[in-house]
Parts: structure tokens; C-alpha cells; sequence
């Protein structure tokens, strides 16, 4: 039986880096390895709130971590992004002498920009270890910022998706229904999201707008408010949505915005789970987005001046599109293809993960 440690972000809270931790964990133990995990995110703070306290947190986590994790013949550990990637570093080179590694790269911060403890990452780590990436263009730019790689895996999000593809919806009326779920903070766009929900209010005068999230700070709980004193029942504020109540969600949203500016984005999960629902996607064309929106009706607006007008436009050229019920389903259908596509690729890693006698030749290859 493989043993293996997995390092990384973990629920609660239940946000898409956590998620998708967590279930790779319970894949691996489904296919029969001995599991331990290594939670890397402190539970005093939001998943975007990074404070000295935050910090004096993750470092009694990794202290407690790096005496655990070297009893296991295998490392998944998922790359943080920001400061967070020097406690990846620790971590690799804490395990390295002890078996083979997985490394997931799960956000752009340190593709964006060349990041010095990622350099030392992968010197430490090279030449046996397994990188994974979410789509080919961010495997080809990490090789051209820190070298070719031995051993390169393309393991897209969609296969983590877990809002089931369907197109059938409750509608109100003939209204449009335009929706944003995510942290209602500024680094996903809620701001702009705010700015273009009060135009297309005025716009569009048949809308309806729907929110899910909680708000992470002072400023979001004001602009939250604020649109809610100015929409009043045109907005849909349902708070923190999860499970069940999250297909709801989209199942009655026409057109989903995400004009996300957060520095570590790269596939984020919420697109996939609204293209399931067959949502017209409006949103930045950064990191792994143009790639997960490949072949899909949508709308790619980049980040700039007038941003919030740019949106309401895309959103009214969009909204024949968006409330026709083929295109919806073609959209649904391309959500499908993309997670069997990559279910495969996971399922492959699995299985290789977990097999303990291909870990012996592997790890005598060291």
C-alpha cells in the first residue's frame, strides 16, 4: 500500500484550492493508498487575508507538518503562490531524501513573474520529480522561466468539477439573469462586478442580478450594502453557496461574470462549474482562462479602462446567446468533454500514485 502525504490547502473553508486538494486525497485513498494529510492554511482568516498573525499560524503548521510528512514514500503537495511558495520550499527539501514528489502547480504568481524560491524548488526537486500543470501553455511557460522539467503532467481543474452539466433552470419572466459567485473581495473583481450590475440596472431594464459569497473585508461589506440599498429586490444575495444550492445557483444564471484581477489566479474552478450549467462566461482573458474557454461561446474582456462599461456591453451583445437554450446546451456539452478529457488524465495519475511497485523502480532510479 502506497503511502502518501498530502500538502496543501484543505476544507474548511470550502473554496476551489481546497477543494480540489481535498478530493484528490479521497481519490488517492479510494484507489487503495494510505493517506495523511497536511492542512497548510490556517483557519483564523479568509483564503484571501494574509496578516502577520496569518503567517505565525503557517509557520506552527509547518512545524507540525515537517515531522509527519517524512513517514510516507510519496509527496503531493500543491505550490502556494505569493510568500507562501517559500513554505513549498521547506517542505521539498525537508522530504526529498525520502521518496518521490508530486508538485501541482495551481496558480500564475510564479509564472507571471520569475519567483526565486521556485527557482530553488526545482533544483532541489530535479531531476525525478513530477510537475503537474493545468494546461499546456502554463507547463511551456514554466519551462521557459525555470528550465525543462523531467517529468511533465497536464491535469486541468474541470476534472475536479463538481456541478453536474445540465442546461434545465427556473426562470423568472423574461428577464436576464446575470450572477457572480465567489469571496465577494476586490482581487475577484467584486468591485467591477458591482459597477456593472448598477449600470446594466439602468441598461437592461428587464434584468435580474445574482450574488453568492461572503464579503472578506470592510470595503466589500459597503459595496456590498451599497448594492443592496440600490437594487433592492432586482438583487438575488443568497451568501455562501455551496453543494446543491451552488448547480442552483447557476442553473438560473443566463450570464456569469468573473472579472477576477487576483494575482494568483490560473483555472479558476467557478468557471467550469458555471460552463456545466451552460452559462455565457464574460471574463479576463489571464492565465489559464483563454485556454479553459477554448471552443465555448464567451466573451474574453480584458482588464483596463471603462472596464465595468466594456462588460455591460459584452453582456448585452451576449444576452441573445445567453438565454438560448441550444447555445446553453452547447456550452454544457463542451464542459462534459473537457472533464472526461481530463478525468482521464487524473485517473492515469492516480493510479500511478498509488501503485507502490512502480514507486520502487521509480525511486530507484533516484
Amino acid at each position: 500500500m502506497a503511502r502518501i502525504s498530502v500538502v496543501g490547502a484543505l476544507p474548511p473553508p470550502y473554496y476551489g484550492a481546497a477543494k480540489n486538494t481535498k478530493i484528490i486525497a479521497d481519490l488517492l485513498s479510494a484507489a487503495g493508498a494510505q493517506v495523511r494529510l497536511f492542512d497548510t492554511a490556517p483557519k483564523s482568516s479568509g483564503a484571501h487575508v494574509r496578516t502577520l498573525m496569518y503567517h505565525v499560524s503557517r509557520v506552527r503548521l509547518l512545524l507540525r507538518n515537517l515531522l509527519g510528512i517524512r513517514s510516507s514514500s510519496t509527496l503531493y503537495i500543491v505550490a502556494d503562490g505569493g510568500f507562501g511558495i517559500w513554505y513549498t520550499l521547506l517542505y521539498v527539501v525537508a522530504f526529498k531524501e525520502h521518496g518521490r514528489i508530486y508538485i501541482h502547480h495551481r496558480n500564475y504568481s510564479h509564472i507571471e513573474k520569475v519567483s526565486l524560491a521556485m527557482k530553488l524548488i526545482v533544483r532541489q526537486i530535479a531531476p525525478t520529480a513530477t510537475h503537474i500543470f493545468l494546461d499546456n501553455e502554463m507547463a511551456d511557460r514554466f519551462e521557459a522561466l525555470y528550465g525543462p522539467v523531467a517529468d511533465r503532467r497536464v491535469v486541468s481543474n474541470a476534472a475536479t468539477n463538481d456541478v453536474a452539466v445540465s442546461v434545465s433552470r427556473a426562470r423568472a419572466s423574461g428577464a436576464l439573469r446575470v450572477g457572480f459567485l465567489s469571496n465577494l473581495t476586490n482581487e475577484k473583481g467584486f468591485d467591477v462586478v458591482v459597477e456593472t450590475f448598477l449600470r446594466l440596472s439602468k441598461e437592461v431594464p428587464a434584468s435580474i442580478f445574482l450574488l453568492g459569497g461572503k464579503a472578506v473585508g470592510p470595503r466589500e461589506e459597503r459595496l456590498l450594502k451599497h448594492l443592496q440599498s440600490e437594487l433592492g429586490d432586482r438583487l438575488d444575495y443568497r451568501g455562501a453557496v455551496y453543494g446543491d444550492n451552488k448547480s442552483k445557483f447557476f442553473s438560473e444564471v443566463d450570464v456569469f461574470l468573473f472579472p477576477t484581477r487576483y494575482v494568483q489566479e490560473a483555472q479558476p474552478n467557478v468557471l467550469f462549474e458555471a460552463m456545466a450549467a451552460g452559462c455565457f462566461i464574460i471574463a479576463p482573458p489571464r492565465a489559464c482562462i483563454p485556454s479553459m474557454m477554448a471552443g465555448v461561446p464567451c466573451a474574453l474582456v480584458p482588464d483596463g479602462r471603462d472596464y465595468s462599461a466594456r462588460i455591460s456591453q459584452a453582456v448585452i451583445a451576449a444576452s441573445q446567446a445567453a438565454t438560448d437554450m441550444l447555445v446553453r446546451g452547447e456550452i454544457s456539452r463542451a464542459a462534459d468533454c473537457k472533464r472526461k478529457v481530463a478525468l482521464a488524465v487524473l485517473d492515469e495519475l492516480i493510479r500511478e500514485m498509488s501503485d507502490d511497485d512502480r514507486h520502487a523502480v521509480l525511486n530507484c532510479e533516484r
